[in-house]
């Protein structure tokens, strides 16, 4: 069999650090039972160090370093054009070569559903070590495109506003004169401003109450926030 078919049928899981994860592979027979015992004997092996093993004489093993040596470099290459491409977006996860845009898309894709994009891209699958680049990416993305419930945040902000007009025909008579503002919706929070006036109600009674009526209205999982 050609080396570029026995490579067709290998996968090297690589993590941020350039280490070793998991051999994959589809060999049955010697090359099953080398690449198996690989995973026992190199899982954590920076690339620099399984490049300088040496032969131990046995050909199959031999051919399962070959192959593994091209395996490497491919990645390595891989690496390397994603920084040279002009205008590419920085890389968030070395393991799956998934860049900043990539993860934007797929935001978009899934409307914001944090577990579903985790799930279909596999980000933060492999070694873990982009945890917390995603999560600043996601907050961020949550603050500027936000969706709730699959839906545009703009969206949700204009019913919180409608229920906020007729919070007023159902609200105790000392809320009346205040005024209410919208300042941002997402998936986690909802924070809205009041205009107190002259009032003397404090901020967590008006927190309170505004929350008891707008969260069993929109009927949504959410932390609702008063600044006065």
């Amino acid at each position: 069999m050609e080396n570029k078919n026995l490579l067709s049928n290998l996968h090297i899981d690589i993590d941020s650090n350039e280490r070793i994860i998991s051999f994959k592979h589809n060999f049955d027979g010697k090359l099953k039972e080398i690449f198996d015992s690989f995973n026992t004997l190199y899982s954590k092996f920076s690339l620099h160090d399984f490049l300088k093993l040496k032969s131990n004489g046995n050909f199959i093993t031999d051919i399962a370093l070959g192959l593994s040596r091209k395996k490497i470099y491919e990645f390595r290459q891989d690496q390397q054009n994603c920084i040279q491409t002009e205008n590419q977006s920085p890389l968030l996860c070395r393991c799956l070569n998934k860049t900043v845009s990539d993860i934007e898309q797929a935001y978009h894709e899934y409307k914001g559903d944090k577990k579903k994009l985790l799930l279909e891209t596999h980000i933060c699958g492999i070694c873990s070590h982009c945890n917390v680049q995603f999560n600043d990416l996601y907050k961020e993305l949550e603050a500027r495109k936000s969706y709730v419930n699959g839906e545009p945040a703009q969206v949700w902000i204009s019913k919180v506003e409608k229920l906020i007009e007729e919070f007023y025909y159902v609200c105790p008579p000392e809320f009346s004169n205040l005024k209410f503002e919208v300042l941002s919706m997402n998936s986690f929070n909802l924070k809205i401003r009041c205009i107190r006036g002259e009032s003397d109600l404090k901020r967590m009674e008006i927190q309170k109450t505004l929350e008891n009526y707008l969260l069993s209205e929109i009927k949504l999982d959410l932390k609702l926030s008063v600044v006065v």
